[in-house]
Formats: C-alpha cells, structure tokens, sequence
C-alpha cells in the first residue's frame, strides 16, 4: 500500500471519529511523493552524491516538519544520511533552511526525522530537498539509490498544494548547509527518493498602508504628549478553516535621510481600536522602545501575551508612534517598514518585508510673532518718558535650541523718527508682567534714532552677560520697542513701527507672519503736546463691614488717580468725582474726604492717612449729596503745589471714605473723576483717562463690597491662542481658558452662559452630546481630561450654550480656579471662505455664583478664534513660461486668504497677489524670471503651512538667460509642506466623511 494511500487512509478515519466539521484536516501530515516499491528501479551506485528534488509551494500556510529518505542497501551498510531543504532563489543558488540526519536500519523502507522547528514556506517560492551520505558510510561504492526514469511517478503530490518541479542528482558533498553546485537538473530523470512532511497551518500576513508623509518638529511630542502616529501596517491570519496563528515580535525597519538611533525619545506600537487613528487612551500598546536603536536601525518588538493569538481571518491594524527628541535636523526624511514578523508553532508568515511607508518630514518650527497692540493707538506725551509704541511676543513652541541673533524694526507715522525721537530701546519683560517696567526688564539694544525717518532698524541680540539670543522649544518671550520724545513735538503726532524680520544662525525672516503685523504697522501711540491727563490706578476691590472705617481708622480708600500735566504748567481749580454703585452713597458713609500722596515731601505712592499724607479740600462733606450723585473738591493752596501743576509732575489723589453701619450684604460702592477745572494756554484735553482698566462711565469697578465674596473673572494666562486648521477628520480643540479669582470670602460657581461667537454653526458643526466640554483645571496650568474635572460636556447652542455643572466649582479666598473650554468639531466645518469659532462670557451676568458679586479682569473672558477652512488647489496657470517670466499667474482651489507667499523653484513670485471673495482664486502674481524643467511649486495662504503642488513648472528653452532678478517677493513666512494637488473627487470624499461624528477626544 502506498504512502498517501495509508495517509488517506488515516485522515478519513479521523474525519470519521471527529465528524465532517472537524477543522483537523489543517494539521493533517502529508508525504507528497509516496510510491510503492513496484514502481521503483535501481542502477549503479554513487559516491556520496546528492540527490533529490526541486518543489514549488501553491498555497499559503505550508510548514516542513520533518525530512525523509527510502534507501536501497541490500549490504547492510547504511549508515547515516544527512537530508537538507534549500529556498531556491530566481537568481540561483540556494539558501539553506535546516537538516535532519536519520539513521537508515533497514533495507528499502522510508525513514523520517523531524526538524528541529517547523519551517514555514511562502507560497509561489521554489525550494530544494536533498540528500548526502556522511563519510560514516563503510563502503559508498556500493550504496544505491532508487531513481525512476519516465515521467514523474504517478500519485505525486496528489493534493495541489505542492508541484514538482524537477529531480536534482548532484556532486559530492559533505558540508551541511551549502548548497552542492548541479550535475543534473531534470524533471523526469534520475528520481531519487528523499522526501517532505509538512503540515498546513496559519499564515500571518503583513501589509501597510502607504499614506501620506507628515510635516513633523524636530521634537514633536503629539497631542498631549502621547506622541504623534507616523505610520500605519496590518497583519492577517489568512486561515479561514477555523486555526488560530501566533504573533510573538515586529520588526520595524527605518528608511529614509535621518537618523532613527537618535531621533527619538520614544517609539511605541499600538494597536488600533478599529478607526485607523490614534488615541492613547483608546488604542492597545504593544510594545515601547528608545528607537530604532540596532546598527541598522531596525528594532524588534515583543508582542505581549495577551495579544499573540490570532483568530481565523483575524485582520488587525496596528499604528507606529513617535515622540521626537529635538535631535532631527531639517529636511530630513523618515520612513518606516516592516522587515519581520516573529510567528510561533505551525504559523507561517508572508508580505515581509513589506514597502515602505511614507513616514515624516522634519520642518523647522518658525518663531511665531503676536502683536499685542491695542485696536486704536493710545495717546502718550512729549514728556521726556519711556512709552512704549510697540509691544509684541516671540512665541517658539517646538523644536532644537536655536539662537535669534536680530531683529529688523521698520519705522513709520507723521512723526519724524529722527528728529522727534531721543532714544529707541528695545526691553524683554524679563519680570513676566506683561507691563514695561524700566527698573525689571532686560534692556536688549539701545539706539539714539532710527537712521532715516520711516527707516529701517536693526537690533542685536546679545549673548552676554545675560545670552538673550538662545531660544529653547516652548519658550515665549515678551518685549516692548520703547520711544522717548522730545518735549517739542507738535500735537497729534503718529509713531508706529512693523518688525520686517529677524536673523537667525541658520534660517533668515523665520518669522510667522512676516512681516508683523502683516498688513502694515502696528496702531502705535499718538504723542500729545501740552495736556493735563487724569490716570485711573484704582483701588483693586475689597470686601468690608457695612461700618468699617479703615485701618488705623483712617478711613477706605474709593478711588485712586494721578493727575499730571504735560507741555506748560497747569492751574487745576477743582476736580469732581461721582459715585455709583448698589449702596447709598448719601447714607452709608460718615466721611468723605479727598487726600494727596505726601509722605514728608517725597511720595510714596501709598495711601497712609493723616499726617503722612495731606487733606487737598478741607472744606469736604460727611457724603455726597445724593445717591449716585457727585462732589466737588476744591483745592486748597496747600501741600506741595497746591493748585499748580508743572509739567512733567504727577500728582497721586485718594477719596477716602468711612462707612456708618447702614450698607447691606452685597451693596458695592465706587466712584470715579468726571470732570477737572483747570486754566491753561491753550485749552487742555481735559479728563483723558489712561491705564490698564478703562474706566467707562457709570460702571467703574466696585472699590468696596459690604460682605460679600467677590469673583473676578478674565483670560486665564496660557488661554489658547488664535489658531487655523484644514478641513479633515473630527477632531477635538482647546479653545479658552477662563480664570475665576475670588476675594472677601469663598464663592462657588455651578455654571456658566458661554456664549458663540464667529461665523460657525454651535448647533451643527459641533459633535452632538459632547460639542462643547467645562473642564476645571487640576491647578497645572496644562490640560489633561485624566487629571482635570470634567464639569460640563453638551451640544453647542447656536448663540449660547448654557453650561450647568455637574458639580459646583468652589473658589477659596484669595485663589483661583481656571476653567478650560474644548470644543469637538465635526468634519463637516470649514469651508473655502473660514468658519471661525469663539467663545466668551458677554456679562458678569454669565456667570452662576450664588450671592457672589461677579466682574470682569482687564482682559475679558474672550477666546481667541478657531479658523476652519478647506484648502485645495485644483489648477495651476501657465504650466509653461519663457524664460523672461513675466505671464499672469492663476490659482483654482479652496480656502485662500491672504497673506499668499509663491515660489517657483524656489524664487519668489513677483507682484501683489489678490484672494477673490470666495477664497476660491489667487491673481496678481506673475512668473519670474528663471530656468529649468519640473521646478517645484510651493503656495502658503493665511496661517496655514506651506504646500508643494503635485504639479511641476518648466521654464522653454536653455539653461541660462542674460539676466533677472529674484529680488522681488509676495510676502511670507518660511514654512514647508507635503506634495499635493486635490482634486475635486477628493473634495467629494472629504464632504462624504463629514457624517462622520467625533468619537475621541
């Protein structure tokens, strides 16, 4: 009986014993070329040559588990065979896979030993198993093999799965593992009988996804610091009859320009959760390494145990993630692939190594310029002071250390900046107030002018004794450009000034936008000659008894103010002053009293009561008149000046209070200057009131609460800044950060209108349940929803959305609290003109906090703005120029607005570009002058980053032209991007996922 027949034999009686069902057949032992002796030859003997065959494998799965030979020896003299399996590459040769060497012990019967590992083949591969005797053989000469001449032996690998290919009769050889050189390949002759037994098993099969290439920092730690996916592969358990496969490693293999040893700071392989995007907190991590750290920058990563099993047509997709450690250098390319999977007993594996995938590109992180000018500009004086005309802040979030050696600062207004100017210094806030401060701030450079009005400025950074030059990633600095004036300007005189760029030691005008502010100067100062200003200072808000007469019995301070006069000397008559407020200002007081700051002829800026500091009107009542109403303090003769004002003096006033005892809980009193009598030549600009609290009649901020916590409510420091982003999956935004400060006593706030702001529908392109999420922070500073307390999570209202927490906020005395605000942005937003989203609390009456009085710091609780586009470019006009250059440019796409920066092979286009309306058009640029074919287009549009068109540019004709100029430019900021060109098909696409709901936040 034959071989495969006792094998068929055996398998229908397990298909008898199991049931038809029974998924065994997978493991079943098959010996492919099983005979019966009858068929069988013999001929001559051999000197220890090789012989065997040559198979190609048809189907995926298949794993030699043991190696065979039938022996002719009527002798006796067997001895030992050594049987090799070799993959036999398309190119030639072999390569060597295992051996086995079974003891022969009788005549003409089939032997086999196993392997000492299954070995998996790959189906569509050739492979070779031969045999050879050892020098253990007594006498070779007369060792026989069976061979057949003919066709190949009927029954022959009867189930498909593997096909013969040829027999192999070979030179002597007696080295394991090398692969003999052929005497005779041939695919019917000299059959010699050696064998194969395999099993079909699992096949686990790698593939990746190409994607696109990322634009990446060089230290990019991802949203949150989880790290940010750079690549994305599957593996698959082919088998569908039920057998499961084990994945035991990964082996990640680096490509590209850059250096995957020390690029990172962490490389990790996760398991993704089904939506091909990654989410620490939702995706499986498999395995976390320093890098890709092995000479040749592949790295192995062990699957845990309870990852390892696959079931059958188990398809799982797995993500590589990275966070990069500042050492990557520009322009520098990572790619990634898959060179190896680890499998475990009877699984085979295929597709390795895989392509590659299309991995990240390192782009510099600009240094981000906000101006923080004020909409309109405020008015100073030709006074012989430091004002500061232009106050802005470096912000450098990501990257390698990097050293800003100038600063160019361009000049403008009606005033001369040469002659009206006696100094231009530039400061750092070097004491993080915000405000300049001469005796607190570093002093960067100083200069007497600029060199020509309306000219051009260059100040250097220096490196000692204090090194303001060297910028690490998430740093921010603040500075102020500081002018000092002559005191001989005329009236309403303009001063304002644009930074135009900036040297770096390796990158020039590296600056986001440039030049800043991008569409000219900044608002600056208006200078103002001979004036008399009243500056409100305060006081800051206090909580006091209905009765409370101040400390020392010196009464509460309602209001503080300067007054100083500029140009000419002043004689100021009176200054009136009315009160508001929810108490009554002609009932609750026992004193009212107007001071000056004296403290022995030498001010000190503070309130001490008699005698250090002096009554400016003796002749004030115990109260004002009326409720709400206002007094009238004359000035005596007295003090230092008494009703004289010289110029450049500033003069500190107090209207100082006592209560009686008859305020309620919760009543407020303040009050402010309205008016001032004074004489000059020629008339003053009377009641101008400066500062860093504008004070808008009726409502100055309460001075005084009668027992009552108070709640100041502004931007928290760090609130998100305004910010652009494409159109693209659902994604989640931090948008604001409000900070609620408490004093008096403790308060408690259970919820918040936040109102919408923008051009964005709340309503429909915010995710629903969960479109806009209260967070109270952990008291960090940084937002993380696994520390934090999530109080608020709700669909966006279309005006306001009304936040009621699930728990109260409580505020302690003296503290304060910072609330976060995430919005979770459908993928429906965005359009070619931007949707933008703001939030913001509009009144004091926003905010739910029990008996708690409620007001707004200086800079209001108003978010920045979220700006969600769809950028697309669909065509590109001419494709073709002369080399002159000088033909109309044209864009077709989405979502442009200004500023637009174009290069052509790197030159910059000349002209000035125009956005239509819609966003849709780009014109007003034309070709430069210039040479080459297939030069790369880039186009940066609005805050977004630069992008390379899929489309190229080629200039006629030869290789040089007489001459050109590349000085001319659009505008722009460096930044870089990945080749593109988006078709309207692809817009369809995109609006198709916009179904798609937020589901990760």
């Amino acid at each position: 009986m034959s071989r495969f027949l006792l094998a068929s034999l055996a398998l229908t009686m397990i298909v008898a014993i199991f049931g038809v069902g029974s998924n065994l057949n997978a493991q079943t032992v098959y010996y492919p070329c099983g005979q019966t002796t009858s068929y069988y030859s013999t001929s001559g003997y051999y000197n220890q040559r090789m012989a065997g065959y040559e198979f190609q494998v048809n189907v995926d799965g298949v794993q030699v588990t043991k190696l065979g030979i039938m022996f002719y020896d009527p002798n006796g003299w067997y001895g030992n065979r050594v049987l090799q399996l070799f993959e036999v590459p398309a190119a030639g040769g072999g390569i060597f896979l295992g051996s086995v060497t079974p003891t022969i012990t009788q005549n003409g019967v089939w032997v086999f030993a196993n392997l000492a590992a299954p070995i998996p083949l790959t189906k569509n591969k050739k492979y070779c198993v031969v045999s050879f005797a050892t020098s253990s053989v007594p006498n070779p000469y007369y060792s026989y093999y069976y061979y057949a001449n003919g066709n190949n032996p009927p029954g022959m690998f009867p189930t498909g799965e593997i096909a013969f290919q040829r027999s192999v009769y070979c030179d002597s050889v007696t080295t394991t593992g090398v692969m003999p050189s052929v005497n005779t390949w041939n695919a019917s002759q000299n059959w010699a009988y050696v064998d194969i037994g395999y099993i079909k098993g699992a096949t686990l099969t790698a593939s990746v996804t190409l994607g696109s290439q990322l634009n990446l920092y060089p230290a990019e730690q991802g949203f949150n610091g989880d790290g940010t996916m750079v690549g994305r592969f599957s593996i698959r358990n082919n088998n569908v009859l039920g057998q499961t496969a084990t994945l035991n490693t990964i082996t990640v293999q680096g490509g590209g320009t850059g250096d995957h040893i020390t690029a990172y700071n962490s490389f990790q392989i996760y398991r993704d959760d089904g939506d091909n995007l990654f989410d620490a907190a939702l995706d499986t991590l498999i395995d976390t390494q320093p890098g890709l750290t092995d000479p040749a920058e592949s790295k192995v990563f062990t699957v845990p145990a309870g990852q390892q099993i696959f079931a059958a047509d188990d398809n799982r997709t797995y993500l590589l993630v990275v966070k990069l450690a500042g050492t990557a250098q520009y322009n520098e390319v990572y790619t990634f692939s898959i060179s190896d999977i680890g499998v475990g007993p009877s699984t085979a594996k295929a597709g390795v190594p895989t392509l590659s995938m299309a991995g990240f590109r390192v782009t510099y992180t600009p240094f981000f310029i906000i101006d923080h000018s004020p909409g309109t500009p405020p008015d100073v004086y030709s006074d012989g002071q430091r004002h500061v005309v232009f106050d802005f802040t470096i912000d450098y979030t990501q990257g390698a250390v990097r050293t800003l050696t100038a600063l160019n600062v361009m000049a403008f207004g009606t005033g001369n900046d040469v002659t009206d100017v006696t100094a231009v210094e530039l400061y750092r806030d070097t004491d993080g107030s915000t405000t300049f401060d001469v005796a607190n701030d570093d002093l960067i450079e100083a200069e007497a002018s600029f060199p020509v009005d309306d000219g051009l400025l260059t100040f250097d950074f220096p490196s000692s004794p204090v090194d303001q030059q060297t910028f690490t990633a998430g740093e921010s600095r603040r500075y102020f450009l500081v002018y000092t004036f002559t005191r001989t300007l005329d009236d309403g005189l303009t001063f304002q000034a644009q930074l135009t760029g900036c040297t770096e030691s390796s990158v020039s005008l590296d600056i986001n936008p440039n030049p800043c502010p991008f569409l000219g100067p900044n608002t600056g100062v208006t200078v103002l000659n001979q004036n008399l200003n009243a500056i409100y200072i305060g006081p800051a808000t206090q909580t006091v008894a209905n009765n409370a007469q101040g400390p020392l019995n010196r009464g509460l301070v309602l209001l503080e103010v300067d007054v100083a006069a500029y140009g000419v000397p002043w004689t100021v008559i009176s200054l009136t002053f009315s009160a508001s407020g929810t108490g009554d200002d002609q009932f609750d007081y026992n004193s009212l009293v107007l001071m000056e700051d004296y403290n022995a002829g030498t001010p000190n800026g503070i309130y001490d009561g008699q005698p250090q500091d002096l009554v400016a009107s003796p002749t004030a009542p115990t109260a004002f008149p009326s409720d709400d109403g206002t007094f009238t303090a004359t000035l005596s003769g007295g003090g230092i000046y008494g009703q004289n004002f010289p110029p450049g003096v500033t003069r500190k006033f107090f209207l100082v209070v006592k209560l009686i005892g008859t305020a309620s809980p919760g009543d407020t009193f303040s009050a402010q200057l309205v008016s001032i009598n004074a004489a000059s030549a020629p008339p003053p600009n009377q009641g101008t009131f400066m500062g860093s609290t504008p004070l808008l009649p009726p409502a100055p901020p309460p001075a005084l609460i009668i027992d009552v916590p108070l709640v100041t409510v502004g931007l928290g420091s760090g609130s998100p800044a305004s910010t652009s982003r494409e159109q693209g999956d659902d994604f989640a935004h931090l948008i604001a950060k409000f900070r609620f400060t408490c004093s008096g006593a403790p308060a408690s706030v259970d919820a918040i209108n936040l109102a919408a702001h923008g051009t964005a529908d709340f309503a429909g392109d915010l995710a629903q349940n969960i479109g806009v999420e209260v967070w109270q922070d952990d008291g960090n500073g940084i937002f993380d929803p696994l520390l934090d307390i999530l109080k608020f999570a709700g669909t966006g209202g279309a005006t306001v959305t009304v936040c009621n927490f699930v728990s109260p906020m409580i505020i302690p005395n003296g503290a304060s609290r910072d609330l976060w605000i995430r919005l979770n942005v459908l993928a429906a937003a965005g359009g070619s003109v931007p949707d933008t989203f703001q939030v913001a609390l509009d009144s004091p009456l926003d905010v739910s906090a029990g008996s708690a009085v409620v007001q707004f710091a200086a800079e209001a609780p108003v978010s920045g703005t979220l700006s969600v586009v769809v950028f697309a470019v669909e065509s590109f006009e001419p494709r073709l120029a002369y080399q002159e250059g000088g033909q109309s440019i044209y864009i077709l796409g989405s979502g442009f607005s200004m500023p637009v920066t174009l290069t052509i092979g790197g030159v910059s286009c000349p002209g000035s570009a125009v956005v239509s309306p819609d966003g849709r058009q780009i014109t007003g640029l034309i070709v430069p002058p210039g040479t080459g074919k297939d030069l790369m287009i880039k186009l940066k549009t609005g805050g977004l980053s630069e992008k390379t068109l899929s489309q190229t540019f080629s200039y006629a004709g030869g290789t040089q032209i007489n001459s050109f100029d590349h000085t001319s430019t659009c505008s722009a900021a460096q930044s870089s991007g990945a080749a593109w060109l988006v078709l309207p098909a692809v817009l369809l696409a995109v609006a198709v996922r916009r179904r798609r709901t937020a589901r990760k936040s």
